[in-house]
């Protein structure tokens, strides 16, 4: 009898519960809150607003580890370990896995996580597709992103507001930004561990698209600028103007608690980007044969670069850092 009674219970919880009735039962806040599928992006923007450097590490512990392939895997779609991003996803509640084009919310909070638990930035894509949700984007995802974003930029500020005379300099820089950045070119890592004269063909500077393409942003040199690992620290440095003029355009669009972060993070970052002096070099290759490979690429569908000067990245609606911060037209 006691046993009837404890399933007929059991059977009156689960009835209670039901999807239809929770939210009108008071007992069933505990099964709603399971069934919400913004709970787990919500508690990590809320983990990553508190700023509780403990808290927020046993927060991102939670969810499954990237296991980041070496140098000669960098290229093969393997980036990190295969279904670490797609897991990290399903975890944070959504149902067709990782989909980062365009990035949806559960896209953009697993970007957030890599970045600030793994630093690697370089292993999440296209740049671009993530400078749009730095400034644009609306909801939990992209805040988490903007604030991962802003914190590590703010990290590795030091080292990218100094002089860079020497070629150790550069590498470390670059790879400050890959840490730092979604979307980074993997040129931009690899080259704090390995010599770009023995990158792959595919990520040395000289050849790598990504630099390119960092290199053409309207606060870059252009495509054909300088060679090996001070071309590669020149295109990083780039897209780091672009992500921060993405992150103020960005932080406008963000709730308050979101954009105070983001905005106290951008009054470290932006007077360490003036403070950068990177030592200039020549270009050692003929300008007419780096623009004879943009438009043999362009007619093939393969846009390395554009001759706006990567508006896409958001620069021109926020302006150069100098003219932003220096008060020029």
């Amino acid at each position: 009898m006691r046993v009837a009674s404890a399933r007929g219970l059991a059977v009156s919880l689960a009835l209670a519960c039901a999807p239809t009735l929770c939210l009108a039962q008071a007992g069933c806040s505990s099964c709603g809150a399971k069934r919400d599928p913004m709970a787990k992006l919500d508690g990590l923007e809320q983990a990553l607003v508190a700023g509780d450097d403990a808290a927020l590490a046993k927060t991102l512990a939670e969810y499954p580890k990237c296991e980041m392939p070496p140098l000669e895997r960098a290229l093969d779609g393997l980036s990190p370990s295969k279904g670490c991003l797609p897991d990290i996803a399903t975890a944070l509640g959504s149902r067709k896995g990782y989909a980062p084009k365009p990035p949806d919310q559960s896209a953009n909070a697993a970007a957030a996580i890599v970045l600030a638990r793994d630093k690697r930035g370089d292993v999440l894509g296209e740049s671009d597709v993530w400078l749009g949700m730095l400034r644009g984007g609306e909801g939990p995802g992209p805040s988490s992103l903007r604030i991962a974003t802003a914190t590590r930029m703010a990290d590795v500020a030091p080292k990218v507001g100094r002089e860079i005379d020497d070629e150790a300099a550069a590498a470390e820089l670059a790879k400050a930004i890959a840490s730092a950045i979604p979307g980074a070119c993997p040129t931009y890592h690899h080259i704090g561990d390995t010599p770009a004269s023995k990158l792959p063909a595919a990520l040395e500077p000289d050849h790598a698209a990504c630099v390119q393409h960092d290199l053409s942003r309207r606060d870059g040199p252009g495509p054909g600028y300088g060679f090996g690992t001070f071309r590669a620290a020149e295109g990083a440095m780039s897209l780091w103007r672009a992500t921060e003029a993405a992150l103020r355009l960005g932080a406008k669009v963000s709730p308050p608690k979101v954009r105070a972060i983001v905005e106290q993070k951008l009054a470290i970052i932006e007077p360490r980007t003036l403070a950068n002096k990177m030592k200039k070099v020549q270009s050692q290759r003929d300008i007419g044969i780096i623009n004879f490979m943009g438009a043999a690429h362009a007619d093939a569908g393969i846009i390395l670069w554009k001759q706006d000067g990567g508006a896409e990245g958001g620069a021109p609606d926020a302006g150069p850092t100098d003219a932003r911060l220096r008060g020029k037209p």
